[in-house]
């Protein structure tokens, strides 16, 4: 698992210890996880970690099916660089786009450009108050 993925991975679990949520991962993928977290009703991340430029990230499409099939809320997490920046897409956001969307053999491709249409943050306890309280 990537080190950004592990720090997130962390800091979610000393926030949801602090707020009496339950969390745990959903599903692993490349360079992606995908985290459920009862606070009480489910909410689902999709993170994904990318430090190159130019930035972009890839949604598997069989991942997305899975995520859209969801009865609960759930949100792409795209972090960047070293730091705990990056940006969150609500579930709508990301459908909206992803028939704009390129796509390789595996993945819909997310560049920076498309992810700046979500919520833009630099630090990990932003995006948690943002898509958990």
């Amino acid at each position: 698992m990537d080190q950004k993925i592990v720090a997130f991975q962390e800091a979610l679990d000393r926030f949801c210890q602090s707020r009496g949520f339950e969390w745990w991962k959903a599903v692993e993928v490349y360079r992606a996880q995908v985290y459920e977290v009862r606070r009480p009703t489910k909410v689902f991340m999709y993170v994904k970690q990318n430090a190159n430029r130019p930035r972009w990230w890839g949604i598997g499409k069989n991942i997305y099916a899975k995520l859209r099939s969801l009865k609960q809320p759930w949100s792409m997490v795209l972090l960047i660089g070293h730091g705990e920046s990056g940006y969150a897409l609500s579930s709508t956001e990301v459908s909206a786009m992803i028939s704009g969307l390129s796509y390789n053999d595996h993945d819909y491709i997310v560049k920076e450009k498309d992810a700046t249409e979500g919520f833009p943050f630099s630090t990990f306890d932003a995006i948690f108050q943002h898509l958990l309280l």
